[in-house]
């Protein structure tokens, strides 16, 4: 198999015929698709799976096309662009090695189809060769059922546990910076996190936002959240152990639109611009979205 035919098949108008239905198909539909057999890189492999009908090798197909699926969505003016400066065939043969061999290990076609968008935002030029090089490293050792809580984390400002955080760090999407205590003399230092430019990338270019699953995920942290021990948070939690019942809440949150729910820290944020307090008791003014 050529590893260059891996990128020689970004080229390909074929490519413009595939759906998520065919990529989702029974294997022996998958095997036979007559615009897969057109593909360079899935006709070598569909060859070999003929040969040893081998499971491996099928899966392998499915995680290669999910990688041309999102890495193809570039217009022939930004590949053309892209040949001229990947124009050293060993190079591009390098990169094209070096992509079947990750596409080949990786346990989880999600990450298939985030390589494949990252590599389109390569082709566009929007990310120079180190700084994709930098995402891959992200996109390859992240655990997967880790990305909502980053999102949670970082787009929801959510607080998630210190092993979690460690492994983000571990990987490339966060730096750690040690500050100085604001008190003379004293020798602690705090750390902070931030992120790094391949993990800014990996969150607002590669990861896909749902923003209702995040609309959810915020609500139920918000409740989740009540703690007698924070004025504000208690302060929450007088309003709904008197005043307001928790479902009747949660669902005039649910009717908000994804901004405006984003931007509650607390349960009391929501209730200072939609109610009143008048001599010490909560009466409803209006709600507002």
């Amino acid at each position: 198999m050529k590893n260059e035919n891996l990128l020689s098949s970004l080229d390909k108008d074929s490519l413009y015929g595939i759906s998520e239905d065919i990529m989702e198909s029974a294997m022996d539909v998958f095997i036979e698709n007559p615009i897969l057999k057109e593909i360079p890189i899935i006709k070598s492999i569909n060859a070999l799976y003929k040969q040893g009908k081998s499971i491996e090798q099928y899966f392998f197909s499915k995680k290669i096309l999910l990688f041309l699926f999102e890495a193809n969505k570039v217009s022939q003016k930004e590949r053309d662009a892209f040949y001229k400066v990947e124009e050293n065939r060993k190079d591009r043969e390098h990169l094209g090695e070096k992509l079947l061999s990750i596409l080949s290990k990786i346990d989880d076609k999600i990450k298939a189809k985030l390589i494949g968008k990252l590599f389109q935002l390569y082709v566009k030029q929007k990310v120079s060769k180190l700084i994709m090089l930098d995402v891959l490293h992200i996109i390859v050792n992240i655990k997967t059922h880790y990305i909502e809580l980053l999102q949670n984390c970082e787009l929801l400002n959510h607080k998630i546990d210190e092993e979690i955080l460690n492994h983000f760090k571990y990987i490339g999407i966060y730096n750690f910076k040690d500050i100085p205590s604001i008190i003379p003399n004293s020798k602690r230092r705090k750390k902070i996190k931030e992120l790094s430019i391949a993990g800014n990338i990996f969150i607002n270019e590669i990861i896909e936002v749902n923003e209702n699953q995040l609309k959810k995920n915020h609500i139920d942290y918000l409740f989740n959240s009540i703690d007698k021990s924070n004025f504000e948070v208690a302060k929450s939690w007088y309003i709904l152990k008197h005043k307001k019942d928790i479902n009747q809440m949660k669902n005039q949150l649910e009717t908000m639109s994804y901004e405006n729910v984003v931007k509650l820290n607390y349960l009391t944020d929501y209730y200072d611009e939609s109610h009143a307090m008048i001599e010490g008791q909560l009466w409803v003014v209006e709600t507002k979205d």
